[in-house]
């Protein structure tokens, strides 16, 4: 898994610091370790220089008389101070002035040239490479610019790679502003930026969904509203041409033709209030037994002429607080439902089952069943599965939207159990009274 945003920032700033002291140091180190060896080796060999020199002085002149102007020479030309002391005796030459203070620390050799008495050799110290001087302070400032510059470009590509999927999420963003609802974003790993690529994809494809939806919905009302609309009018002009006599049988075309409007309108009103949480509901206490027995007498009628058994199995009162007409409209519309599409000779059973948290409704028939691709959109608006609901097979393919929207508006539940060729089950839950 990987680390989390703020952990790979904090791990990059680090990163960047301790690089950037690291290098400063090392280069510092290296410059000036460089320049002190450097002073070093320059050292030792102007003093074996000045040696030698006094060496072959001696050896030449059998003494040291007369050595003060090589001794100035020499501390003039390695920008040293020079000075040569007999063995327990005094100064022999300096190249300093006569007052100047003895030179500190030990000599540096001794000369023991033959026949010569022996002497001290004392050479001054020079100036050092020091690290905080101008010059060095120079060099420090120019190698952590240096390092400074190289930390800024690393970090410039550590950012870059770190916010490329915030770029990429704020640009697929900006597609689907501009209309693209098809812009997503690809995930990889599981930090914060991921977990929101994900988010966003989620979002997007329920968008889209959404859209598919509310296209589908629209020329679905527009295909509702066309045929009732088409037979008005062809009902009308036929009348007003005088094809038609304006008897009673044509005003009860007409009249039915305006009902199924009438409902279909009804039907879209109740969705649309149920949407936006505006649905009006009186709880008062209520008995689900009464309402399931007073809708299956209800549909009597039409389970009769279709040759179908309709029964209700019901025992003692099942007593809840709950708006007594939405329920009986939501619990009609299931028996409705499983009445129009089961078979002649088939039945439709109605039972109420009283349980500790709730009232459970349960809606059987031995009908044609539903598929499984088609179970999920049972609930959808207008939507009909191919075969058992078909368009002809009537209704406007709102019951089960409707009666979705009124029980889960009161707190309860709805659900289908359908399997091809065996039936279907619908069961309602209305939670019991507290």
């Amino acid at each position: 898994m990987r680390p989390s945003l703020v952990r790979r920032l904090l791990g990059m700033s680090l990163a960047v610091a301790v690089l950037a002291v690291a290098a400063t140091a090392w280069l510092t180190t290296a410059d000036t370790g460089r320049r002190l060896q450097h002073e070093y080796a320059e050292s030792i060999e102007t003093d074996s220089q000045v040696y030698g020199e006094l060496l072959v002085f001696a050896a030449e002149r059998g003494s040291w008389d007369g050595v003060d102007p090589l001794v100035r020479r020499l501390a003039e030309r390695i920008g040293r101070r020079v000075t040569l002391i007999e063995v327990d005796r005094g100064v022999i030459a300096d190249s300093a002035a006569p007052n100047a203070p003895a030179l500190s620390g030990g000599p540096v050799a001794r000369l023991e040239p033959d026949g010569v008495v022996p002497a001290w050799l004392h050479i001054g110290g020079q100036d050092r490479f020091d690290p905080f001087s101008d010059g060095g302070w120079l060099r420090t400032a120019l190698t952590a610019l240096a390092v400074l510059i190289a930390a800024t470009g690393l970090t410039v590509v550590v950012g870059r790679r770190v916010t490329r999927p915030v770029r990429l999420l704020t640009e697929a963003a900006q597609r689907m502003g501009a209309g693209d609802h098809c812009a997503r974003v690809e995930v990889r790993g599981d930090d914060e930026v991921a977990r929101l690529g994900a988010a966003f994809n989620a979002m997007a494809s329920s968008m889209r969904a959404a859209r598919r939806s509310r296209e589908s919905m629209t020329a679905d009302i527009a295909h509702e509203l066309r045929n009732p609309l088409a037979n008005l009018t062809g009902y009308l002009e036929a009348a007003q041409d005088g094809v038609v006599p304006l008897d009673g049988d044509l005003v009860a075309s007409l009249r039915e033709e305006t009902a199924h409007l009438n409902q279909l309108v009804e039907d879209l009103a109740v969705l649309a209030m149920a949407d936006a949480g505006q649905l009006r509901l009186h709880p008062e206490p209520t008995d689900v037994t009464d309402i399931a027995r007073r809708v299956v007498a209800g549909n009597q009628p039409t389970a009769a002429r279709k040759g179908i058994t309709l029964s209700a199995v019901t025992a003692e009162p099942a007593v809840t607080v709950t708006d007594p007409l939405r329920l009986r409209q939501a619990l009609g519309n299931l028996v409705v439902n499983a009445v129009r599409y089961t078979h002649p000779g088939g039945h439709v059973t109605v039972t109420v089952h009283t349980g500790h948290d709730d009232i459970r409704v349960d809606v059987v028939d031995n009908g044609p069943g539903v598929a499984a691709e088609d179970l999920p959109h049972l609930f959808d608006r207008f939507y009909r599965a191919e075969k058992s609901r078909s368009r002809g097979g009537g209704g406007s393919g709102l019951g089960l939207a409707i009666t979705r929207g009124l029980i889960e508006a009161g707190g309860g539940s709805v659900e289908a159990v359908s399997a091809e060729g065996q039936g279907s089950r619908f069961t309602l839950r209305v939670p019991t009274a507290r």
